[in-house]
């Protein structure tokens, strides 16, 4: 089972309406298939778990989509920390591959990756979603924009 692609996900998608991050993998035939396959992905699921609390992103939800040639692994996560969140399953994904959890390696990742989420941090960005949820407006968001509200909302 290989990574294919993580990538960002700024609002509702096909797993969830939340936010957050995907990772694709691909199984390369029958040997990564049936219970190999679900065996790792359970794993992606208990890494990502204890990294998203350790990171104080206990509401986030975990979601797996699998598809003919493999899998795709949500994690969603809050707005302002999306490219940590990519990190969060990439490293949860690799973690699983691992055949004995290492605890230092873990409080690594832990440390590099609540940096980056601070790093990341855009505390205008969460003020301006919290507004519009609480007037009942649209809240859209990318990289370069926010759109508040649309047509009469």
């Amino acid at each position: 089972m290989q990574p294919h692609e993580a990538r960002r996900l700024t609002g509702p998608n096909l797993l969830s309406y939340r936010p957050g991050a995907v990772l694709d993998v691909l199984l390369g035939g029958a040997a990564e298939e049936g219970a190999d396959a679900e065996a790792r992905i359970a794993a992606w699921r208990r890494h990502a778990r204890r990294m998203l609390d350790v990171l104080g992103w206990r509401d986030e939800e975990l979601a797996v989509r699998r598809f003919a040639s493999g899998a795709s692994l949500f994690a969603s996560a809050p707005i302002d920390a999306l490219y940590t969140a990519t990190d969060v399953v990439d490293w949860a994904w690799e973690a699983a591959g691992a055949a004995v959890p290492d605890s230092c390696a873990f409080e690594a990742a832990a440390e590099r990756l609540r940096l980056a989420a601070a790093g990341e941090r855009q505390p205008a960005l969460l003020a301006l979603r919290d507004a519009a949820a609480a007037r009942g407006v649209a809240f859209l968001a990318d990289d370069d924009r926010v759109t508040v509200g649309l047509g009469t909302g």
